[in-house]
């Protein structure tokens, strides 16, 4: 969710649920790193020596996962009006002063895939999470806004009966509130960027954190200079590099509804790769996300007010075990409900 809606907060988690299966064709997601720390943490067979006795599995056996989805083609980074609606139509400007803050309560619930070569865990529901988005407008010029968006109160939503599980969600909720993330804005029309802070780079967690802010980004909007109506669409093209890949976004935007500072945007994203790195070492062979949500977004707070969205995110990666080099298989499914009622 790193990854698209939310390539994997918990990742991590999968195989903290139980040990791998027999062979089974496994969809595709995740990041090189967080994988290895997944696969690392997995139970097995031998309980002194998990991490080889995964790696050695994964080895031994001639591959009989999918190949990887195609690489995509590039398209250029940007903001793409295709319908300015029907009349009334006006542009949509963020009003937020500087200051402004709001918190809204969020509940996330994963469904996890993993593959490792010839072995399987079998898709694992992780136990839901609440937890607060607070957002603050930071800064704020003609030519863009800075919105700093941080994490409050998360939670494991219900009981927890593995140990493992347990800690693992103790280590997310951890890293979570100490991450950050800034959004800056642009005003003019151009695609907003995100830079995230707050998690060390050594953390085996720092992907599926970045991840899962990643994930948050269709929801807070990059609007188009044009004068839009009911009815506009557009779409918002940007590229980023993880694990050794290069990756873009499309999120394509439709305006459903349009009073004072409240607007509700129906939004659909997909990503896909554009290019791999070396295939001598670890790395993303390939990433695909798929998600759709509706977002009530407040142009006076610069942020969502309430948001449903449901993302599928599948990645294909090369991950080290010692010297061995195995591919992984993740499928993640994930939906983020924001707002009171989450």
């Amino acid at each position: 969710m790193k990854r698209s809606v939310f390539v994997a907060v918990f990742v991590l988690l999968g195989t903290a649920c139980g040990a791998p299966t027999q062979p089974t064709p496994a969809p595709r997601t995740a990041s090189a790193r967080t994988t290895s720390a997944l696969a690392e943490s997995s139970p097995s067979p031998s309980p002194a020596q998990p991490s080889e006795a995964v790696a050695g599995a994964a080895s031994s056996a001639a591959p009989t996962l999918p190949e990887p989805p195609p690489l995509i083609d590039a398209r250029e980074p940007g903001v793409f009006v295709t319908e300015t609606g029907v009349e009334p139509k006006r542009a949509l400007t963020l009003t937020a002063s500087l200051g402004t803050t709001r918190t809204v309560p969020v509940r996330m619930t994963m469904r996890l895939s993993v593959g490792v070569a010839d072995s399987v865990v079998p898709p694992t529901d992780i136990p839901a999470i609440r937890l607060d988005v607070i957002t603050k407008v930071t800064a704020v010029t003609a030519a863009e806004m800075v919105v700093e968006v941080t994490t409050a109160n998360a939670v494991a939503d219900g009981d927890v009966e593995s140990d493992r599980v347990r800690k693992a969600l103790v280590e997310a909720v951890q890293h979570l509130e100490a991450a950050r993330a800034t959004m800056t804005i642009d005003r003019k029309g151009g695609a907003s960027t995100m830079v995230m802070a707050g998690v060390a780079d050594g953390s085996r967690l720092k992907p599926s954190i970045d991840g899962l802010f990643d994930s948050l980004r269709p929801m807070f909007l990059t609007l188009p200079v044009e004068p839009l109506g009911v009815g506009a669409r557009w779409e918002v093209v940007s590229h980023r590099e993880e694990g050794g890949a290069q990756m873009q976004r499309v999120v394509r935007y439709e305006l459903t509804e349009a009073a004072g500072d409240v607007v509700a945007i129906a939004w659909q994203t997909d990503r896909g790769t554009v290019s791999i790195g070396p295939a001598d070492g670890a790395g993303i062979d390939a990433h695909a996300a798929t998600g759709k949500g509706v977002t009530r977004y407040d142009l006076a707070s610069a942020s969502p007010l309430s948001s449903r969205s449901e993302i599928e995110t599948r990645t294909h990666a090369r991950v080290k075990f010692g010297e061995r080099t195995s591919q992984v298989m993740v499928e993640l499914h994930t939906q983020l409900h924001v707002g009171p009622h989450a």
